[in-house]
């Protein structure tokens, strides 16, 4: 029997098994040394590890390029009257770039599929409920919110970046009741990559109603979606793959991702494809962020500052009623009018020691970085360490509410103000990691934690009591998803029983139902947490080489009020040394498929 291929196997087998197609094609590559074998075995083991790390293709050399079109494994090149698709591997695009020819499929059609929304004619916009809304700024200030509401009434496609309390989700709840005060028949779904980003942003939006005039309020109170689904469940993802896309479009008007750093170039094909022709989409994010675990990052690629065109400006101007508008002129390479970037965080306080560390690690500055660590702060402290320093304190100190809180619950189980009050200590506090293995991993930090959870339990409790756990696969019996998480709850009769919580769905279930694929939940990789937030965090920072400032950056913004960040400061240079630019062609192909 042969051993699965791991990660580092896998660019060599694929590598491996083209070649031997091409041998079939052309005999004389099985030759020894032969230049154009050496280099096909080269050229995609090295693009198949680059996908791995997120990118979408790989720059060759004029004579690689040349030697793998001989190969007669390579997509013919595209030229006046282009030859139909011969189902070939590999494409090499006029700049020389390697691709497989599946993500060269993904990255034409979603290009071609945003260059349409970007050429659809303007909409008129109601002006009416934004002048409610939004008040004419300062003389020569902007006011970003009522810019994005505006040109999110104006076109079909709209993209806001921006790091944690800048405004995102208040932007859209005005938006949305500026929509439905024009169209209050209009069909709203509200999507994010995970669960949890979902439901945060339901809650968000739900929350923000009380900042809205009364009858604006109210018509979005009514009309508001009462769920928020992940993508892959908005899109009817199934073991055949998804049931939306291009021949089955989405029943909806208005389309609203948050958490958009997190798509993948395949997944934002399948969104875009399964979009109606009518409906807008706003795409919420934080280009800064970590991209997705797939390979591609299309929320960077279209969150470049644009350059506005004068006919944009004239129209949100007298939409909005100002007297003057004046927009930076942005980049004129970028795709015009569509991304906009707010800046301006309202989380954090001037004197936040969050705030000042989040803007110099999403620069990459380190030494504003380590000033701003080292100087400590209220919400900030620094655990200066080489790497092998204690973090049980810290992780004690983190959850004692939740030790506390699950000793009422055995006083009285069963009581719902005492497990909801569970719930918030729970939701207070996280571990955050690089990875699962060494000694500042999830699998150490989760086991630590759990015996010294049932070490301030009655030794009289149930084994297992608290247990914190993240569902890791999907579950059709049961409906649980990757990314939930149970706790380990009692009942009044003395049994254990998974409690589950989506915003106000409640789920329970026996331990013996959840399924086999679980991990803790007391500390989480930053990936797996991206998309939540917790009012307080401790980030563990190992020195490893494959670390970035993207990672580091994602890691302390899940903390609302207080960080903790235990590492030392070579691990912390190296992080902010390493910029994570992921190779893709999308913006150039949505440029060309608009001049198209």
């Amino acid at each position: 029997m042969n051993a699965p291929l791991n990660e580092s196997s896998w660019p060599q087998a694929l590598a491996d098994a083209l070649l031997g197609w091409a041998q079939q094609l052309h005999p004389e590559l099985a030759e020894p040394g032969n230049p154009i074998a050496e280099s096909l075995r080269r050229c995609v083991t090295q693009l198949e590890a680059d996908r791995v790390d997120g990118h979408v293709r790989l720059p060759l050399s004029p004579v690689d390029a040349a030697r793998l079109r001989a190969s007669g494994l390579v997509e013919p090149d595209p030229g006046p009257e282009p030859s139909p698709p011969r189902g070939l591997p590999l494409v090499i695009d006029t700049a020389n770039q390697l691709y497989l020819h599946r993500d060269h499929e993904h990255e034409t059609a979603l290009a071609a599929r945003v260059a349409d929304l970007l050429r659809a004619a303007p909409l008129p916009i109601a002006a009416e409920p934004l002048r409610q809304l939004f008040a004419p700024p300062a003389a020569g200030e902007i006011d970003w919110q009522a810019l994005a509401v505006a040109q999110a009434l104006r076109q079909r496609l709209t993209v806001i970046s921006g790091g944690p309390g800048t405004g995102k989700t208040s932007t859209v709840f005005k938006l949305l009741a500026c929509v439905l005060a024009a169209q209050p028949d209009a069909r709203i779904a509200l999507a994010a990559p995970t669960g949890k980003a979902a439901q945060r942003m339901l809650e968000a939006l739900h929350a923000g109603l009380a900042a809205l005039p009364p009858a604006l309020a109210e018509s979005l109170r009514v009309a508001l979606p009462t769920q928020a689904l992940t993508l892959h469940r908005l899109l009817g993802a199934g073991p055949q793959g998804f049931r939306r896309g291009r021949d089955d479009r989405l029943a909806l008007d208005w389309l609203v991702v948050d958490e958009a750093s997190m798509l993948d170039l395949a997944l934002a094909r399948q969104l875009f494809d399964a979009l109606p022709d009518q409906a807008r989409l706003v795409l919420l994010g934080d280009r800064h962020q970590l991209a997705a675990v797939e390979n591609g990052a299309v929320l960077a690629e279209l969150s470049q500052q644009p350059a506005w065109s004068e006919a944009t400006r004239a129209a949100l101007q007298q939409a909005l009623g100002w007297p003057s508008l004046a927009l930076p002129n942005g980049d004129a390479a970028a795709l015009p009018d569509l991304a906009l970037s707010f800046q301006r965080s309202h989380r954090f306080a001037s004197d936040s020691g969050i705030g000042r560390l989040a803007s110099s690690l999403r620069d990459g500055d380190a030494e504003a970085a380590l000033a701003c660590l080292r100087a400590g702060s209220a919400d900030l402290r620094w655990l200066d360490g080489d790497g092998a320093m204690p973090w049980t304190a810290a992780v004690a100190d983190g959850f004692a509410g939740y030790a506390t809180a699950l000793r009422a619950l055995l006083q009285a189980p069963g009581d719902e103000a005492l497990e909801d009050a569970l719930w918030q200590a729970w939701d207070g506090f996280r571990v955050l990691c690089a990875g699962h293995a060494g000694a500042l991993g999830t699998k150490a930090v989760n086991d630590w934690t759990a015996r010294w959870l049932q070490q301030q339990l009655p030794q009289a409790a149930s084994p297992g009591l608290g247990q914190a756990l993240l569902v890791t696969r999907n579950q059709a019996t049961t409906g649980l998803v990757n990314g939930d998480i149970a706790l380990l709850l009692p009942t009044a009769d003395g049994r254990l029983q998974a409690r589950l919580r989506r915003g106000s769905e409640r789920l329970a279930l026996s331990p013996e139902a959840l399924p086999q694929e679980l991990a803790g939940a007391f500390a989480l990789t930053v990936h797996k947490a991206q998309g939540s937030e917790f009012d307080a965090a401790l980030l563990l920072l190992p020195e490893l080489d494959w670390l970035s400032r993207e990672w580091i950056y994602t890691g302390a913004t899940r903390a609302r009020r207080q960080l903790q960040l235990l590492g030392s400061e070579a691990a912390l240079r190296q992080a902010l040394a390493q910029g994570l630019q992921r190779r893709s062609g999308l913006r150039q192909a949505i440029v060309a498929a608009a001049a198209g």
